[in-house]
C-alpha cells in the first residue's frame, strides 16, 4: 500500500510520501520475488497457490499518484488506485493532508484540543507518539476543518503557492487518465477519508454509494473494490459495503469480525518513508514471514 509520491520538486512533509525513484526500486525488487497481480486476481488465488503473489495499491487518489503510472507501465506492474471523491463536498484536499500542511507551517509546536504536539523527525506527535490526524479523526468533518483552519488562521495555506503543489485530489480527468491504462483498476476510498466505523448507517451508505457512483460515471466501469480509510470498519460497515455492490474490501489490519458472504476482505502492508527504501522492504518481508 502506497499513498503519496514526490518527484523532488517540492519538499516532502509526510511519512506517506515516496520519491518516484524509490517506488521504481521497490516495485522492481518486488517483481523479482512475487507474481504481482491485479487485486481481483490476487483475491481469487491467494488461498490456492503456493507461489508468492502480491497486489499493489495506492490510497487517496491524489494528483501526485499519476507519477506512478509511467513506473507501472515501464515494469508492467498492475495496481489498484483507491480514490477519494471530496469534490462531492466541494473540497479538493483531504483533511489529513491539509492538517499535515498546516502543522508543518505552524512550526515546532502545535496545540489541538489542549494537547501539545511537538515536531519529531519531521512530523508532529504528542507525548504518547500519537500524530495529529489520529488524534482528531473521531471528530465530525466540520469540527476537524475548524481546528485545521484555526492552525492556519483561516488562510488555508495548502491552497496558495507553493503549497498548492501539495496533495490536491484528482479530478475526473486525472481518474480517467489512470483508468485508461490496462494495468489500473479504480476502487473507492470514500468521499472525504471518513472513518466509517464511527458513522451511522445513513452516513456510511452515502460514503459508499456516492463515491462509487461518481467514479463509475467518470470511468465507465464498475467499481467493485473499496478500501476503508484508516482501516476503520466493522461487520456492519462490511455488510453495508456488500449491499452497495462492492466485492473486494481492503483494510489496514484485519479485525476479528466475521466476513459476510459474498465479499472478500484483506489487510495490507503500508510502505512509509520512515527508513531507507531498502529498510522498508526488509520490514515488509518481516511482516509477511515474521519467523524467518
Amino acid at each position: 500500500m502506497y499513498h503519496n509520491l514526490n518527484n523532488g520538486k517540492v519538499p516532502r512533509i509526510q511519512l506517506r510520501e515516496h520519491h518516484v525513484q524509490d517506488l521504481y526500486r521497490q516495485l522492481h525488487f518486488l517483481k523479482k520475488h512475487f507474481t504481482l497481480l491485479p487485486l481481483r486476481e490476487w483475491f481469487e488465488v491467494r488461498n490456492s497457490t503456493r507461489s508468492p503473489v502480491a497486489a499493489i495499491t495506492f490510497d487517496d487518489g491524489l494528483v501526485n499518484n499519476l507519477l506512478a503510472l509511467p513506473v507501472l507501465e515501464s515494469l508492467n506492474v498492475p495496481a489498484t488506485y483507491f480514490v477519494c471523491t471530496p469534490s462531492l463536498r466541494g473540497e479538493s484536499v483531504l483533511w489529513p493532508d491539509a492538517l499535515d500542511v498546516a502543522c508543518h507551517l505552524a512550526g515546532d509546536f502545535v496545540d489541538l484540543l489542549g494537547t501539545r504536539f511537538e515536531r519529531r523527525g519531521g512530523i508532529h506527535m504528542n507525548d504518547t507518539g500519537i500524530r495529529p490526524a489520529h488524534f482528531i479523526k473521531h471528530l465530525t468533518p466540520e469540527e476537524r476543518w475548524r481546528l485545521i483552519d484555526g492552525l492556519s488562521n483561516g488562510t488555508r495555506p495548502w491552497t496558495l503557492p507553493p503549497w498548492n503543489q501539495h496533495f490536491p485530489v484528482m479530478d475526473a480527468a486525472g481518474v480517467r487518465a489512470l483508468a485508461a491504462s490496462s494495468l489500473v483498476e479504480i476502487g473507492s476510498h470514500g468521499i472525504a477519508h471518513q472513518n466509517l466505523a464511527h458513522l451511522v448507517d445513513e452516513e456510511v451508505l452515502h460514503e459508499l454509494r456516492a463515491s462509487k457512483s461518481l467514479l463509475e460515471s467518470w470511468t465507465g466501469s464498475l467499481v467493485l473494490s473499496y478500501a476503508f480509510a484508516d482501516g476503520s470498519y466493522n461487520e456492519r460497515t462490511a455488510l453495508l459495503a456488500r449491499d452497495c455492490g462492492y466485492r473486494y474490501l481492503c483494510a489496514v489490519v484485519p479485525q476479528p469480525y466475521a466476513v459476510p458472504d459474498g465479499i472478500e476482505l484483506t489487510g495490507r502492508y503500508g510502505f512509509y518513508r520512515d527508513r531507507h527504501w531498502t529498510g522498508q522492504l526488509h520490514a515488509f518481508f518481516r511482516y509477511i514471514a515474521p519467523s524467518a
